[in-house]
């Protein structure tokens, strides 16, 4: 494999000062975690830098529990440069351990095992404050225009209608910090509006009278259409 440093990294969402970002919840669950048996993750390790292997490859000399210990603390070598979330370790017969910032896909290794955090649904939700701003003097600012609150709900809500697609998908399974169970039609599409009503209540505001006939809300046909509009 030719000598590069990986560029896996995580954005995470920004909102103005006048918003409050809420997460019910974490992408992964931090202690609860699949083991997979002669397994190994697809893709290149983030603790191991083929730049600088002598300094940044791994841990020898542990067992499978501290390996998996090591991605519930997100630790890394000393002489690994980057930091990045652990969402799986890989823990290699006899005593070999290796952490990996994504892992979707397995390749057979009768030597490995790897140790999946269990995805667990977040949803972010934008909260209304004032709506006027206060800068760093203390001072009033102007009211940020609808356009400027679309543009904030817009992404949030791509995030919610992404985890509640996973969700639904897995309904068979437990999700963590949810109560809500999937499978009951009427009670899904409830929680998939309530997830999207920022959004329509700022898209509302930019579109006007226009808005009830080209994005009625609590209508799951028209979402697609409404995101290409906003």
């Amino acid at each position: 494999m030719p000598c590069q440093l990986g560029m896996l990294g995580k954005d995470s969402p920004n909102a103005w000062e006048r918003f409050t970002v809420q997460y019910n919840g974490e992408a992964f669950h931090p202690n609860q975690f699949d083991v997979h048996q002669g397994k190994m993750c697809k893709g290149e390790p983030y603790t191991r830098d083929q730049c600088e292997l002598a300094n940044c490859n791994g841990w020898s000399g542990v067992t499978q529990q501290d390996c998996q210990d090591k991605c519930h603390n997100n630790e890394k070598p000393v002489g690994c440069q980057q930091d990045f979330q652990c969402v799986a370790a890989v823990f290699e017969a006899p005593n070999w351990c290796q952490l990996y910032s994504t892992c979707t896909e397995f390749h057979v290794d009768s030597n490995a095992v790897s140790i999946v955090k269990k995805p667990s649904p977040f949803f972010l939700q934008m909260v209304d404050g004032d709506e006027t701003c206060r800068g760093s003097n203390g001072t009033e600012s102007e009211p940020h225009p609808p356009e400027a609150t679309l543009a904030t709900a817009l992404p949030l809500a791509i995030i919610n209608l992404t985890n509640f697609s996973g969700l639904i998908t897995t309904r068979n399974l437990s999700h963590m910090g949810m109560e809500h169970h999937f499978g009951n039609l009427g009670s899904d599409l409830q929680l998939l509006y309530d997830k999207v009503e920022g959004f329509y209540k700022a898209l509302h505001e930019v579109m006007g009278e226009d808005a009830e006939v080209l994005c009625p809300r609590n209508n799951y046909i028209f979402i697609e259409h409404c995101l290409k509009i906003a």
